[in-house]
């Protein structure tokens, strides 16, 4: 009797296949990822330097879905690797395969095409990536001349006027009241010498969810609209505070949150406030900006409850924060 045939052994797959098998089996939502990788300057201990940031951003929650930073110029296989983690290994909620992803059309990103069509992914090559330019608005990179970034860092901040503009920030996000406001809102506060101011509630037209302010109408508008490009974004003065997740947010931001234990209306919803003056820099809101954001978080909800858009009855509203004097501000409608 002849000993039967030893059975050759199966070879092992490649690591790269069992990712592939790990993907596919993963449920498609009808969601859009916007992919970039940028160059980012920076100055460290006086010396210039040059840092890589490869961003993710879903179109369907208007959040960062990834940030990765590196020293070197990424590859095509070190951003496959990211956007692999983000869709196997999410920071918040369950794991999924987008239907799309959208890449800039002069980013030299195109070789991520057939790597992410092999698991039923579609990739789309665009001209223009509006939530990947809101976020790296957000990540300016300190340049080291005493340009503070924290919060509590702004003279006159403190800790309990912090903590308001979260409580306040946390009811705006559920509210989610971009999903009704339809036109910009005048905000004036008659004790100031500034202002009038012009609010736009983002998140509605596929931007970043949140609320902008400017005393420039023109900018309003086009923040309104989606339409606030690069070059006009570096020539506007404004005030925002946008939604996002927890790896958009810089770390001493992110340290005062957890030391103090402010609240959040989501996993997603960490609230990432600054303000915007000619030129590539942002700032943390001083004192009174920082107030007259809180004001306006809790004063638009109640002008949304109360007046129809349309309506030329403006709302006279006093608002009580828990420090300093009331906050008076006047809203209406703007015309036109």
């Amino acid at each position: 009797m002849m000993a039967p045939k030893p059975q050759a052994k199966q070879p092992k797959k490649r690591r790269s296949s069992r990712i592939s098998d790990q993907l596919k089996r993963l449920p498609r939502r009808d969601d859009t990822w916007q992919i970039d990788v940028r160059p980012v300057e920076a100055t460290l201990s006086d010396k210039s330097i040059r840092r890589w940031v490869i961003a993710v951003v879903s179109e369907a929650d208007a959040a960062v879905v990834a940030i990765a930073r590196t020293d070197e110029r990424p590859t095509v296989r070190s951003i496959h690797s990211v956007l692999v983690e983000a869709m196997l290994h999410p920071e918040d909620g369950l794991a999924y395969r987008p239907g799309q992803f959208q890449l800039r059309a002069d980013r030299p990103l195109r070789g991520l095409g057939p790597l992410l069509r092999t698991v039923g992914v579609d990739v789309t090559v665009v001209d223009d990536l509006d939530l990947i330019d809101a976020l790296f608005e957000q990540l300016n990179e300190d340049d080291g001349e005493g340009y503070a970034r924290c919060l509590l860092d702004m003279p006159g901040v403190t800790p309990p006027m912090v903590r308001s503009l979260f409580q306040s920030a946390a009811v705006f996000c559920r509210r989610m009241p971009w999903k009704n406001a339809t036109a910009p809102i005048q905000v004036e506060w008659p004790a100031s010498t500034n202002g009038p101011w012009y609010a736009a509630i983002t998140g509605a037209r596929g931007t970043t969810r949140g609320l902008a302010l400017s005393e420039s109408l023109e900018t309003v508008h086009l923040i309104d609209q989606g339409k606030l490009t690069d070059r006009k974004a570096r020539a506007a003065t404004a005030m925002a505070i946008v939604f996002g997740g927890k790896k958009a947010m810089i770390d001493s931001d992110l340290e005062v949150v957890e030391q103090y234990q402010l609240p959040l209306a989501g996993p997603r919803a960490y609230p990432l406030v600054f303000c915007q003056e000619p030129g590539p820099r942002m700032r943390p809101p001083l004192d009174w900006e920082l107030r007259l954001l809180d004001g306006c978080l809790r004063a638009i909800l109640k002008f949304l409850k109360t007046r129809t858009r349309g309506s030329a009855k403006p709302l006279e509203v006093e608002v009580t924060l828990p420090t300093g004097p009331p906050l008076p501000l006047i809203l209406r409608w703007i015309r036109g």
